[in-house]
């Protein structure tokens, strides 16, 4: 889960934080649904089709997934909104793990 969250200094607004990521190589973004507080914990699934290649492997060694957590009470501007970023290593999936990641 995301924890201590450092929502952009603002007045009265409570943090309505919402996680977007990419997987390399692919071009939609997933978008968590929108929870309340500094201490959110996703329960979050996306599936990606992958074909597994000696090339994409190699990939995943030297790669991480980017996660990205916003304030949805930001208003429009999404660089405003930045509460939090994370960095998870895919180097396990070159390693033929499963894609599972942790609670977030």
């Amino acid at each position: 889960g995301c924890r201590e969250l450092l929502p952009p200094a603002r007045s009265g607004a409570a943090c309505r934080p919402y996680v977007q990521y990419r997987f390399p190589g692919h071009r939609d973004a997933h978008t968590t649904k929108t929870l309340y507080g500094l201490n959110p914990v996703y329960r979050d699934d996306a599936t990606w089709a992958l074909a597994r290649t000696p090339e994409l492997e190699a990939s995943f060694r030297a790669r991480e997934l980017q996660v990205f957590v916003f304030d949805d009470s930001a208003g429009d501007d999404p660089t405003r909104g930045i509460v939090g970023v994370a960095f998870v290593p895919l180097s396990a999936l070159a390693a033929g793990a499963p894609g599972g990641g942790g609670q977030g």
